[in-house]
């Protein structure tokens, strides 16, 4: 038998990603769970953040996971207001 392999995306579509780049923003909930899984390896041709790239997250050897920032507001959710 085989070992049990794990896939996890985690899709966040909140306004608080990299490209508001609102200043002492908080993680969102769901960028906090993909930290909890392993670490985000943010690809150095993602500037400016290309939305539907998926970002590897290094973790155990059983897991797959990746983080996608998602395109959200694209602004902090004050300016629409």
């Amino acid at each position: 038998m085989s070992p049990t392999r794990h896939l996890v995306i985690f899709c966040d579509g909140t306004w608080i990603g990299r490209e508001t780049e609102v200043e002492d923003a908080p993680p969102s909930n769901i960028r906090m769970l993909a930290n909890m899984v392993g670490t985000v390896e943010f690809s150095p041709t993602s500037s400016p953040p290309h939305p539907t790239l998926v970002h590897p997250i290094t973790s155990s050897p059983n897991v797959t996971a990746g983080y996608q920032e998602g395109i959200g507001l694209n602004q902090p959710f004050a300016s629409y207001l």
